[in-house]
């Protein structure tokens, strides 16, 4: 492959990105989140806020030709703006995502993923875009006509799945999909993890390439048609989290900062056994876990999935267990990779967070 092949399909993919990034509405700004190589281990990533007409200038700086897509994981915000600042305020949303995956036996996944496409194509006369997420299923794109806010867009992914995913296949959804700032992967890039690459190709309602993908090939939702749904909702108030008690004030910082690493650890050795033998409620602790877990991914760009299955089977362990969680001296003497983490953390300058 000559040079002028080289650039020329780079552009290729540069023009396929900016109609994916535009949708119906033709959105001007969303969060790009590139990551080279392993989300879990990856030294260089980067999460902004892109004004479309910049993304030829924008995503060279990382991915340098088409060579290149191969190290990367490419992800894109669900929700626009008008504005650099995407805040829960300002965004709205031109599509729903949903992730199905099930590691068992990831055809179940992709099956599912299907058969929940056609089920909304049939209801609501709209073809969602279904492509493979690369190792254990499938992701479903629902576009929409026009754009809705947060509150709609929570109400009308619930309902989604409520009325068309059979209750023994939801345990295959993702539930930390239903984020207000959530990034989702994007089509026809390439899932890079643990050392594997897979091709995240488009298989509903066709194949697609870079150069034939367009939007206009599918038919857009309408929100107004999902019954339980008022497009014009109140202005949003942001629900508040107050702090658990016997939590020091260390834990909640980093419940309400994240952590760049050591996500499960923190949550195994410290949070969870702190809130279940405070005597609080198995969905109280989950609650907690989401907080902790969503700040980890918008401030540090750790949007690996944590399944829930995992922190239900954590707070089971720690009923049974008289451990309660260690504290900083402890945790130095158990984990001082974890500690080191931590540290960092607590002293970092980050006084916006949540």
């Amino acid at each position: 492959m000559g040079l002028s092949d080289v650039v020329r399909g780079m552009q290729v993919f540069l023009n396929y990105f900016k109609e994916y990034f535009r949708g119906f509405v033709k959105a001007e700004y969303r969060e790009v989140f590139l990551c080279e190589g392993d989300p879990g281990s990856s030294r260089r990533r980067e999460r902004s806020v892109v004004w479309v007409r910049g993304i030829e200038t924008y995503v060279p700086i990382f991915i340098k030709d088409k060579r290149d897509l191969v190290k990367w994981n490419v992800f894109l915000g669900v929700g626009y703006s008008s504005s650099l600042e995407i805040t829960l305020d300002n965004v709205m949303y031109d599509r729903i995502s949903f992730d199905f995956d099930f590691e068992e036996d990831p055809s179940k996944a992709v099956n599912q993923s299907l058969d929940f496409a056609r089920s909304v194509e049939s209801e609501y006369d709209s073809t969602p875009l279904v492509f493979l997420s690369g190792f254990k299923g499938a992701h479903v794109v629902v576009p929409l006509s026009r754009g809705i806010n947060w509150e709609t867009y929570r109400l009308v992914w619930k309902h989604l799945i409520d009325r068309h995913v059979s209750l023994n296949s939801k345990h295959m959804l993702d539930m930390n999909m239903l984020q207000w700032n959530r990034v989702d992967r994007v089509p026809l890039t390439y899932n890079v993890k643990e050392g594997k690459v897979r091709y995240c190709s488009i298989i509903y309602p066709r194949e697609f390439s870079w150069e034939d993908f367009s939007w206009r090939e599918l038919k857009p939702l309408d929100p107004s048609r999902v019954s339980i749904v008022k497009v014009v909702t109140p202005p949003i108030v942001k629900p508040i989290l107050l702090k658990p008690k016997y939590l020091h004030n260390w834990v909640w910082k980093i419940v309400e900062r994240g952590l760049d690493d050591g996500r499960k650890r923190f949550m195994l050795m410290v949070l969870i056994p702190r809130l279940v033998h405070s005597n609080y409620s198995d969905e109280e602790v989950l609650q907690v876990c989401r907080l902790f877990i969503e700040s980890s991914c918008r401030n540090y760009g750790k949007c690996d999935k944590i399944h829930e299955s995992w922190l239900k089977s954590v707070i089971r362990s720690a009923k049974i267990k008289e451990f309660k969680g260690f504290g900083l001296l402890k945790l130095k003497e158990k984990d001082p990779e974890l500690y080191s983490i931590i540290s960092r953390t607590l002293q970092s300058p980050r006084t916006q967070l949540m």
